[in-house]
């Protein structure tokens, strides 16, 4: 089937789409096409939000996407704006897809709130940064699914993973589309199954619209690769294999949150996942695969330099502020598990470098890219919560701040100036334009759709 035509209708995308533009934007959909499409309320966020999802077709598949699984992540909203419409528009292109359509915008409509402040640019590092929020593990929509585990037991899905719960136990999704994607490297993906024609396919699309492959280092040390820029999708039970297989006698202590959708739709029917994972900003580098001047030990080092100079930074700003942030705060929350979480992790990874032999060798450009610049990227993410959790509180107050907050505030803005100085001065960056990501987000799941 020829999807090009598809492709060619994106729109040139100048900034995302708000939560209540999406909604808005959803419910006048549903009434311009009642006789293709419908529209419900499948439950509420946490603070009573409605999140909506439009079923579209009759086909024999059935497919469910859902955006904002995380909520800093609004690509998949865009893509699913502007698939929606088609679909709607293309009655003979929906019977020759032959699916049912299950297409939630935003599953995480709080979390994505607390994100448009960068949703319409300017589109750097550092903006993005400062208006960045991602929740705690055990408040993720992705990562809050029940599961039993060896020791490891959770049964506490927030309001939004429950709505999202019920949904695949009714319609047992064929294909699941978790629409994620990642901030600063190259193009990556995760598949439930050892899918070769898949994955042959899709590695084959960010080129063609210039956006490199992510070669460098995978998103976690417990990643099984399949092929370049290809990982196995990734589970809790995984998770927990890799902390018992490195001595951590307690797996469960060091973990927080529960199931992702994928398990949880595997535990109710056969179904097929992929997650493509795209990024806002990229530098070539992440795509090369020629010897750096560094060892692989060194690049690495770096990184769990960098990670604990930042959790040390956060640790000692919290134990100064804690008293005047209210415990129910969504970003604290956030940053003590990252500390916490990302503490153990560090001393785990900083032992393991040291025993390997092999880590003498030469690091790639594209590892030495990720340890060096990629993951500085990613601590500014965590680091800029400081700033963007005052500014939350001061938003909520007429009252002036305490100093101590006003200080805090003062030391995460310096620290995000260092972080973003030592990129700028090392690396150049591109910005992928929004309409090229929703194409390769969209093509990926033709592709998986036609090799299922």
């Amino acid at each position: 089937m020829n999807y090009q035509e598809v492709l060619n209708g994106i729109p040139e995308y100048s900034r995302f789409l708000t939560v209540d533009e999406l909604d808005e934007s959803t419910e006048a959909l549903a009434k311009e096409y009642p006789d293709r499409i419908s529209m419900k309320v499948i439950g509420h966020s946490r603070k009573g939000s409605p999140i909506r999802c439009l079923r579209i077709g009759t086909g024999a598949r059935r497919v469910l996407a859902f955006a904002c699984p995380h909520p800093n992540e609004p690509i998949g909203a865009m893509t699913l704006e502007y698939f929606s419409r088609y679909l709607a528009e293309h009655e003979e292109f929906l019977k020759q897809m032959d699916c049912t359509w299950y297409l939630i915008k935003c599953v995480d409509p709080d979390g994505t709130r607390l994100n448009e402040g960068w949703f319409s640019g300017p589109f750097t590092l550092r903006n993005y940064a400062e208006h960045y929020y991602r929740p705690a593990m055990t408040e993720q929509v992705e990562w809050t699914f029940p599961v039993d585990y060896k020791k490891l037991h959770f049964h506490s899905p927030i309001p939004e993973t429950q709505a999202l719960m019920k949904l695949i136990e009714e319609i047992r999704p064929d294909f699941l589309y978790s629409l994620h994607n990642a901030g600063f490297g190259g193009v990556f993906w995760y598949i439930s199954k050892d899918r070769p024609e898949i994955y042959r396919k899709v590695t084959d699309v960010p080129g063609k619209y210039g956006i490199p492959l992510a070669l460098g280092e995978p998103e976690m040390p417990c990643c099984v690769s399949l092929a370049p820029a290809v990982y196995k999708m990734l589970s809790v039970k995984d998770m927990y294999d890799f902390y018992e297989a490195k001595g951590i006698e307690e797996p469960q202590n060091v973990m927080s949150g529960g199931a992702s959708s994928d398990e949880y739709a595997n535990c109710v029917g056969d179904t097929l996942s992929l997650v493509c994972e795209l990024p806002y900003f990229y530098n070539e580098l992440i795509n090369d695969e020629s010897p750096s001047e560094m060892s692989k030990r060194d690049a690495m080092m770096h990184n769990c330099r960098r990670t604990e100079d930042s959790c040390t930074f956060l640790k000692e700003q919290m134990e100064r502020i804690r008293p005047f942030i209210p415990e129910s705060d969504p970003f604290r929350r956030m940053i003590e598990n990252t500390v916490e979480m990302f503490t153990t992790e560090n001393e785990l990874r900083m032992q393991a470098i040291q025993q390997d032999p092999k880590l003498q060798e030469p690091a790639k450009k594209s590892e030495a890219f990720d340890n060096l610049y990629g993951m500085t990227s990613v601590w500014m993410n965590f680091v800029g919560l400081l700033p963007h959790m005052i500014d939350e509180l001061q938003r909520n107050t007429k009252d002036p701040l305490p100093a101590v907050l006003e200080d805090a505030r003062r030391a995460g803005q310096k620290k995000l100036d260092e972080m973003e100085a030592y990129i700028t001065d090392h690396v150049q960056y591109e910005v992928i334009p929004i309409r090229k990501l929703v194409a390769v987000q969209l093509e990926c799941a033709f592709i998986a759709l036609d090799n299922m």
